[in-house]
């Protein structure tokens, strides 16, 4: 499964992307969020990230990252940074850096007129996908909230009805977002299944609901000639404290749970299958300034 996992955050980390951009495109000229990030070109700072995965209750694997991030003004005035990786361990093995991880620069902003998005992920080396796409999605999902002219105080509290299916090769996902204000320097933002459905699963038993609230995620995989089939809910969680000063992020975390069926069938169209087993995959992560 972790594999499978990694492929699914990463389509995710796509889709966040070009939904916050979208939101971006109605605010008015004169609207700048409470949070809004002043940038001081030069300046360089630090973080440590750190993400732990496991299925079923047991631990399948653990990274732990630091970053250098310098901050970098563009010919059209928008302030970014540019993040050099350095320092990955994957279940405490350090990762020797290839060619293109040291050329490799992750740019990213919390300015709003800025898009972050991944860069040349498929010539990384596996153990800088997951560091690199979760320190992405605090990132995306800061600029979703920042984008929000109804989110002005605390206390503030806004639903995104998005219910758009996202594909990758083996399933389909599908989410709306939750941002709640929760103190002048403390945003949630949390990635949640629609209250209606949203995907067209591929076998009609998994149009039942397991779980509190209609599935939003499925997978198929072909193993020689039988199909295994998951079917269930995915939710992240994420909270993200900010600098009171700068809006600098202080630190963040994420929880990002899956909780499925799985099912294994002789046919394409998951019709003669056995019976259902229930799973849960979870990931944490954890992201903090380096002083």
């Amino acid at each position: 499964m972790r594999p499978i996992r990694i492929a699914v955050c990463i389509i995710w980390i796509f889709f966040t992307a070009c939904a916050s951009a979208s939101k971006f495109n109605n605010l008015p000229d004169n609207f700048q969020s409470p949070l809004f990030r002043h940038y001081r070109e030069g300046e360089t700072f630090a973080y440590v990230i750190s993400g732990r995965h496991w299925t079923d209750g047991v631990l399948n694997w653990e990274y732990r990252a630091e970053l250098v991030s310098k901050v970098i003004k563009d010919s059209h005035g928008i302030f970014y940074e540019e993040i050099n990786w350095g320092g990955i361990r994957k279940n405490g093995i350090f990762s020797p850096s290839s060619p293109a991880s040291l050329k490799f620069r992750q740019e990213l902003s919390l300015d709003p007129r800025f898009a972050s998005v991944p860069h040349q992920l498929a010539q990384l080396p596996q153990a800088m996908v997951g560091p690199v796409t979760d320190l992405l999605s605090f990132y995306v999902d800061a600029q979703l909230a920042i984008r929000q002219t109804s989110i002005k105080r605390p206390g503030d509290h806004i639903h995104i009805n998005y219910g758009k299916p996202s594909a990758w090769p083996t399933g389909q996902d599908c989410i709306d977002f939750e941002i709640n204000y929760l103190d002048s320097e403390t945003l949630e933002v949390k990635h949640v299944p629609p209250h209606l459905d949203c995907l067209q699963f591929p076998g009609s038993w998994m149009n039942e609901s397991f779980f509190d609230l209609p599935n939003n995620w499925y997978q198929i995989e072909r193993n020689d000639e039988k199909f295994t089939a998951q079917v269930g809910k995915e939710t992240f969680t994420s909270k993200i404290t900010f600098d009171s000063t700068s809006s600098r992020i202080l630190r963040a975390s994420m929880e990002n749970p899956v909780e499925f069926w799985s099912r294994s069938c002789d046919d394409a169209k998951l019709i003669s299958c056995n019976s259902p087993k229930k799973h849960r995959i979870f990931r944490q992560i954890e992201l903090s300034l380096k002083e």
